[in-house]
């Protein structure tokens, strides 16, 4: 562990690698001063490869991994060997409850496909086309799934049906302490008027940072040091 440490961060623990697509971990590492924590990582992708939750796992933590890709999740088995790792498609309750499984689509030409969609309208601007039939679960069942801890972070980037996936919140049995989400909205101020916003402000976060296409919410009570 001390190894893998010093890899990520200096002698004098500041960030030296970054993961992220577009920074995140930066943020992440100054907003976590607690050593270890849990994350569930919603479209997870690869265990370092533009990932949210790497810094995280390299310093300790550990969590929940999920991707409709089973290419993907064949990686994280590999690498985060103590995490849990899950194939599946993120719906909402109400797809989760009638459908058990949903095509993917992605692109011919990748196994890791970052692109990859259930969303026929993005699929369709992406032009992709292959299908895979992948399970499907909502945030709902994952989150009350975990049981005597806290989840420290939630990351949510799955191609379009981010908000879908949030819907329903009123049902999880207990809240992310900070929440990062992919949001496409051209300015902050497009966003905090977007339904992302609302529903996440509905549930007592605050937008504290926009970086790329990200936004990361915090709850109003959060303290870092729990």
């Amino acid at each position: 562990m001390i190894t893998r440490w010093l890899k990520v961060f200096g002698l004098n623990g500041s960030l030296r690698v970054r993961f992220s697509q577009y920074g995140e971990d930066v943020i992440l590492h100054k907003i976590f001063k607690n050593p270890v924590g849990f994350y569930i990582d919603v479209g997870a992708h690869h265990p370092f490869r533009q990932s949210n939750t790497a810094y995280l796992w390299c310093s300790g933590w550990n969590g929940i991994n999920i991707d409709a890709n089973p290419k993907s999740i064949e990686i994280f088995n590999q690498v985060r060997k103590a995490d849990e790792n899950i194939w599946a498609a993120i719906v909402s309750d109400e797809d989760a409850a009638n459908k058990t499984h949903i095509d993917l689509i992605c692109s011919d030409s990748r196994e890791l496909d970052l692109g990859a969609s259930v969303s026929e309208t993005i699929a369709s601007e992406r032009n992709a086309s292959r299908r895979i039939s992948v399970p499907t679960k909502s945030l709902t069942q994952i989150v009350n799934g975990v049981k005597n801890k806290t989840i420290d972070y939630m990351n949510i980037d799955i191609e379009g049906v981010d908000f879908e996936a949030i819907l329903g919140m009123s049902a999880w049995s207990k809240l992310p302490k900070v929440l990062s989400i992919e949001t496409y909205q051209k300015n902050v101020r497009d966003i905090l008027s977007s339904q992302v916003n609302q529903q996440l402000e509905s549930f007592g976060y605050e937008l504290k940072y926009h970086i790329g296409l990200t936004s990361i919410y915090v709850q109003s009570d959060f303290d870092s040091t729990h």
